[in-house]
């Protein structure tokens, strides 16, 4: 039997023999990091970690943090949505939405950036005419626009369905993620909650009237506390309105569905839907809400955010890990956004592969068969338990400042949202957030798919702030240069010393460059052996721009005679890269090394190769 003692002991043990490892450098600044809401990530947990306990034992027990036994969905699995986006020609969506069908999706969620087709009611009769609405559930992505709500509700009534359908009305999230004023924010939310109360029990009630929608906000930069509290909000102002017309918040489960990001990082993805079902259940239980009556149903959703244009292969990664993360959490549905929706409207490959990662996690993975499977381990209830409390303080401090339309109202939600982004800009190009693909890895000589257009967002709608941009719009200036004069922009690689010693820093180099659509020219094998040799490579080669790569332990005096004898051949611009501490005073024109500013590097890179005009990284946001 291992007691306490053991574990004490076991843990001292493996500190001891990491430090040793570490030989000298920080233990919190090799091992430890922190989440973008400043939550600590420490290398190991144990039963002695204060946050580790769990809060609840067993799944179906409060605070529902492990979520339900939901026998439907251990034997069949949860609900693999389709997203689709809405298009003009109703006879298109029609044969989109049978496709999707027929491969399987369980329910589609309509999509649209701004206003949805007008005559509406034409349309949904038009594109959902084949779609069997007992078998297959339909809703519409959260929206503010009554019309459409009613319109889909009426068309399911008149199929006597109206449970298969979902009205996606978010009035409140609307309220930043539109920037409807405040009056039009009123005005929508007593029509919402008015209707809600009319249809609440009777047949015409739909699966769901609400839709309370954190993707947009992540989407747009918010942090997973963020999300959470803002959900929580949100739904505390919906609590309030249903209350005003006279409906019980024991109704709220069954009138609301939340809608919540699942992400690339997989143990972030399964605490914070685990955060978001404990934070609910706390919710209402403070609302009198009896135990049963506070699980309303929650969709996850990969958010758009996290997928990049270019090497969009990638993206099937990212969807996996996100997909898998949410069933693993619990999720009653699972939506996945095709890996190539960035280029533009999904093709039929994008929308296969979309649906089939949950076929997969379903039918191949059986992971609906098991309840939380992460519920236990330290790990994941640590940062569960911290999520949760570090949200429902922000929570408290939403309420205490007057709900979360004031907090719209005053602009501070969008303040919020910009200066999270700010602080991932940073991040991101100073690469201490990578991205696969585009500013790690980057693969040069791919093209990125061509699709026919598609917006993602309306206007005055938040942005879709992407973090693999960032790095795209570098890259697109350089693909460019290389579609006029058919010749991809290139500098010269100039390696120090034997292979086994300049290889890493020349990979690094060479990937950096590649990040901004730039090609390096350099041996293969062993470096220069000398300045003179250095100097005769630069010549041969004839490039204007050269980079050159200190193999490890090269000497400081050597590293700035080959710069010097490289500008005595004419080179008009020379970089040193490394990956470790560069010599100080080098006469170069620029020194590369982990830590800079990756897009501003890549800015005058284009810019002495005349590529194009420096750029700020300041206001990247799409």
């Amino acid at each position: 039997m291992t007691t306490r003692w053991d574990i004490e002991e076991s843990a001292r043990a493996w500190r001891a023999a990491v430090e040793r490892l570490l030989d000298g450098r920080p233990f919190d600044e090799v091992l430890v990091a922190t989440t973008r809401d400043g939550l600590r990530i420490d290398p190991l947990y144990t039963a002695d970690d204060p946050d580790t306990v769990p809060s609840a034992l067993l799944p179906d027990t409060p605070p529902s943090t492990r979520g339900r036994l939901d026998t439907d969905r251990l034997a069949w699995g949860w609900d693999i949505r389709a997203l689709h986006p809405v298009h003009p020609d109703p006879t298109r969506s029609a044969g989109e939405l049978l496709d999707e069908l027929a491969g399987g999706v369980t329910s589609i969620e309509l999509v649209t950036a701004g206003p949805a087709p007008e005559p509406i009611r034409s349309w949904l009769d038009t594109a959902l005419a084949d779609v069997d609405l007992a078998a297959a559930r339909a809703g519409w992505a959260p929206h503010a626009d009554p019309e459409r709500a009613r319109a889909l509700v009426e068309l399911a009534a008149a199929r006597s369905t109206p449970a298969g359908v979902g009205a996606g009305l978010d009035p409140v999230g609307a309220a930043l993620r539109q920037g409807l004023d405040p009056a039009t924010v009123t005005e929508r939310l007593a029509a919402t909650v008015a209707w809600a109360a009319e249809v609440d029990g009777t047949d015409a009630a739909p699966r769901s009237v609400v839709t309370v929608d954190a993707v947009a906000w992540a989407e747009a930069g918010a942090t997973d506390v963020t999300c959470l509290a803002w959900s929580l909000a949100a739904s505390a102002e919906y609590l309030r309105a249903l209350d005003r017309a006279g409906v019980a918040p024991d109704r709220f489960a069954s009138l609301v569905e939340m809608r919540h990001p699942a992400g690339v990082d997989q143990f972030a993805t399964i605490a914070s839907l685990r955060a978001l079902r404990r934070l609910l259940d706390r919710l209402l239980g403070a609302c009198g809400v009896p135990p049963d009556g506070r699980r309303p149903r929650i969709g996850a959703v990969t958010p758009v955010s996290m997928y990049a244009r270019h090497d969009p292969w990638v993206n099937l990664l990212r969807a996996t890990v996100a997909a898998v993360a949410a069933s693993v959490a619990g999720a009653d549905a699972v939506a996945v956004w095709p890996f190539d929706v960035v280029a533009g409207r999904p093709d039929a490959l994008g929308r296969r592969l979309a649906r089939n990662t949950g076929h997969l996690a379903v039918a191949e993975s059986h992971l609906a068969r098991i309840v939380d499977p992460a519920g236990g381990s330290f790990w994941v209830e640590s940062l569960t338990n911290r999520l949760a409390g570090a949200a429902w303080e922000t929570f408290r401090r939403i309420e205490a400042g007057g709900g979360f339309l004031a907090l719209v109202a005053d602009g501070s939600a969008r303040a919020a949202l910009d200066e999270a982004w700010r602080a991932r800009l940073d991040d991101l190009v100073h690469r201490r957030e990578l991205v696969t693909g585009v500013s790690d890895f980057p693969l040069l000589d791919a093209d990125p798919p061509r699709r026919e257009p598609l917006e993602l967002r309306g206007p005055g709608e938040l942005p879709l702030r992407r973090p693999a941009a960032v790095f795209e719009a570098r890259r697109d200036i350089a693909e460019a240069h290389r579609a006029r004069t058919g010749r991809r922009p290139t500098v010269g690689l100039v390696p120090l010393g034997p292979l086994a010693t300049h290889t890493a820093h020349s990979t690094w180099a060479t990937n950096l460059c590649a990040v901004g659509g730039v090609a390096v020219d350099g041996p293969d094998g062993d470096g220069a052996a000398s300045p003179v040799e250095a100097a005769a490579l630069a010549a041969d080669a004839g490039h204007e721009v050269v980079v050159v790569t200190p193999g490890t332990g090269t000497d400081a005096t050597r590293v700035a005679a080959t710069v010097t004898a490289l500008r005595d051949t004419g080179v008009a611009r020379i970089v040193v890269a490394t990956t470790g501490t560069p010599p100080a005073d080098l006469p170069a024109d620029a020194v590369w090394s982990p830590g800079l500013d990756v897009a501003a590097a890549l800015d005058t890179l284009h810019a002495w190769l005349g590529l194009g005009p420096e750029s700020s990284t300041s206001e990247d946001t799409a």
